[in-house]
């Protein structure tokens, strides 16, 4: 006989606030919040212009941990619009998103290209008016 057991664990997210964040993790937020919509910036981009150009690396890791501030959590109501880190637009030096740890899912890359196509079309559009 075979049974199955399965086991439910509840996790309760929260958002920390600015003041818990590092210097350098703000920095890079800051960075991260200039890029304009529809465009990109390389992980070594963001690294430089939050101060440590060789810390592309730990960009990459703060963007990882960015789960509770991205479009998806506008989307979902667990962050506010203006307290949003568009790491959508932050690419690898080859142009192309690259999977964090713990979202490399084909479903989590291409949310990330449609939300950057959705920016660009909405661009053209305000060009167009």
């Amino acid at each position: 006989m075979r049974v199955v057991v399965r086991v439910f664990v509840s996790v309760k997210i929260t958002m920390e606030s600015d003041q818990e964040l590092s210097d350098f993790t703000k920095r890079v937020h800051a960075a991260v919040r200039a890029i304009p919509p529809g465009s990109t910036a390389t992980y070594a981009a963001v690294a430089n212009a939050a101060g440590n150009p060789n810390a592309y690396r730990a960009v990459a890791s703060v963007m990882a941990k960015n789960h509770n501030r991205c479009a998806r959590a506008v989307e979902e109501g667990r962050c506010p619009a203006e307290q949003m880190v568009p790491c959508h637009r932050v690419v690898s030096a080859r142009g192309a998103h690259v999977a964090y740890l713990g979202d490399t899912s084909k479903e989590a890359l291409a949310y990330r290209e449609a939300l950057l196509a959705k920016e660009r079309e909405q661009k053209l559009a305000e060009q167009a008016e």
